[in-house]
């Protein structure tokens, strides 16, 4: 199955009035949409909206209390998308919201709500799954992953490798992690422990990355990832520099989350990097949906960006 992102319609939502944003060309979704534009211009938002309508899609929520925050500072919104299945069966949804009216309301076009329950129930059903056994699944259900501005690597330390097994979810947001569990780092020290080959992979692409030289290994005694530098020194994962962290922390994740057909929202791509770098994670991405397809929407207020990714597939939100 895949997940495409068609349109979004806003009104009164900050600085977003009355917008349509359409995610397509010649009725086609596209797969690299960029939202530039000035600081303050809405970009943000709009990945708000877009994460908040698609989580709605596997919820029932008919209470106003539930409704999401960024819904109660927004007069109207509405999104579609589009589902299609490994038999290339098509399914239209529209998730709307609208101040005036109690909870959130869903449509299908050209379908039952039987779909739509269906489709629920299979989200639901794959929740408590751990990604390691999705690719055992006939159909596997992608899902949207989202980066906020805010992406650093916290340092952390632990006394004992933890299994890291990761849960399926609809809707992932990346959170910087305070604790060893759960975070990057950890995660690397267990795939050293349990899965060598895919750690060895893993570092194999790491060292490849070309941050001046250095290289990654897992230091067992401290249990913590350590950098090595072209001169010999070393230095703790976390001490990276916050471009280098920023690149590690979606590339990364994205290889232990990403389904093929999902959703990648990436808010300011741009966020500590300098130009050589913007070039070369932009192309790293661009080479990841050749292996993995995926609809990748993100946002800048650089304009190198709309031209690194093309004129065609941007949406000027305001002067730079």
């Amino acid at each position: 199955m895949q997940i495409k992102i068609l349109s979004l319609y806003i009104k009164n939502s900050g600085a977003l009035k009355d917008i349509i944003i359409d995610f397509t060309d010649n009725e086609q979704p596209q797969s690299v949409i960029v939202l530039a534009g000035a600081n303050g211009s809405g970009k943000t938002t709009v990945l708000e909206l877009i994460f908040a309508c698609m989580g709605m899609v596997a919820d029932s929520l008919t209470e106003k209390s539930l409704i999401p925050d960024i819904f109660l500072q927004t007069e109207s919104v509405k999104l579609k998308c589009l589902f299609e299945d490994n038999n290339k069966q098509k399914i239209v949804h529209e998730v709307y919201y609208d101040k005036n009216q109690l909870g959130i309301a869903w449509e299908l076009k050209d379908k039952t709500y039987e779909d739509l329950y269906k489709l629920r129930h299979e989200i639901s059903m794959q929740t408590c799954i751990p990604y390691q056994k999705l690719s055992l699944l006939k159909e596997m259900m992608p899902c949207l992953i989202h980066f906020p501005y805010n992406r650093e690597l916290i340092h952390v330390t632990g006394e004992q490798i933890y299994r890291e097994d990761i849960k399926y979810e609809w809707c992932y947001r990346y959170q910087n992690h305070s604790d060893f569990k759960g975070s990057l780092e950890s995660h690397l020290i267990w795939l050293d422990y349990a899965e060598p080959e895919q750690f060895y992979s893993i570092i194999k692409f790491l060292n490849q990355l070309d941050f001046e030289g250095k290289t990654f290994y897992v230091h067992r005694k401290t249990l913590s990832v350590r950098v090595k530098t072209r001169d010999g020194n070393e230095h703790p994962f976390n001490k990276l520099s916050s471009g280098e962290q920023n690149i590690l922390i979606m590339l990364l994740d994205l290889r232990r989350r990403l389904i093929p057909g999902s959703i990648v929202l990436i808010d300011e791509i741009e966020n500590s990097l300098h130009p050589a770098y913007q070039q070369r994670f932009a192309k790293n991405l661009l080479q990841l949906q050749q292996e993995i397809p995926f609809q990748l929407i993100l946002t800048t207020h650089q304009a190198h960006f709309v031209k690194i990714f093309g004129e065609d597939c941007s949406r000027i939100l305001t002067e730079f």
